[in-house]
């Protein structure tokens, strides 16, 4: 693994609130709430527990939750474009699938599905915001799974961007790629993620992170460029160990 269930908490205790959703007992569950507050000044101190353990309901310090702001009105093409075998007249809604199935979108965008995107993008919904030349390119080269899953995901970024960010079937923000670092076996597929500057990409999804501005998440970043370093010190070991043994 390349980061320990220690540092994965650690972590998300400082960098974000943390989701207690899982702990279904309502006592408990407040209990936690109180502990873990991300603000130290805030959480629970004895004398707070003490009031738990006897049974009453000590107040928990919760930031307001995130307010989407009013976006413009979504483009209405007349034509519209199927995914999945959905009619989507805005890009918008076929962000949204493609985020839910990612995996799906990237397969329709290596097939027929990229050049089709390209064209409606430019004939119907006559929109510039994404560069759709990236779509043009995806029926050749060894490569082209991992391209056609960062340009999808670079289409969810651009007209989904409150969408948790996902590559091939896997949540790539930070807590995702936390996730994905801490199992076994899990260099190749964040070499993958950093060989294709795919966190780059996923930073520009909407976090909730205290600190990260409305333009890239911080977070997600530093976690992306620690993750560099440990792989080209696992690699860095490789080396030495095949050294060794030659």
């Amino acid at each position: 693994a390349l980061i320990t269930d220690e540092a994965w908490t650690r972590g998300l205790i400082l960098n974000s609130e943390v989701d207690l959703s899982a702990v279904t007992d309502v006592r408990q569950n407040l209990l936690l709430q109180g502990l873990l507050t991300k603000d130290p000044d805030d959480r629970w101190t004895a004398h707070e527990v003490r009031r738990w353990l006897k049974g009453e309901d000590p107040p928990v310090v919760r930031p307001p939750g995130p307010v989407d702001q009013p976006s413009a009105a979504a483009r209405h093409a007349h034509r519209p474009i199927s995914f999945r075998g959905v009619a989507h007249h805005e890009a918008e809604n076929l962000a949204a699938e493609m985020a839910r199935h990612s995996q799906e979108a990237a397969d329709w965008l290596q097939g027929d599905g990229g050049p089709r995107l390209a064209a409606w993008l430019r004939d119907d919904l006559r929109d510039t915001s994404y560069d759709d030349s990236q779509l043009l390119t995806l029926r050749s080269g060894r490569d082209r799974p991992v391209r056609a899953a960062l340009a999808a995901l670079s289409f969810v970024a651009v007209f989904a961007p409150t969408a948790t960010p996902q590559y091939r079937g896997r949540r790539v923000d930070a807590e995702g790629i936390a996730r994905i670092a801490q199992g076994q076996g899990s260099v190749a597929f964040v070499d993958e993620l950093l060989g294709a500057n795919v966190p780059a990409v996923a930073s520009r999804f909407r976090c909730y992170h205290s600190g990260c501005d409305e333009g890239a998440c911080a977070v997600l970043l530093a976690l992306a460029a620690e993750l560099a370093d440990t792989v080209d010190a696992v690699r860095g070991r490789a080396r030495s160990l095949r050294r060794r043994g030659s």
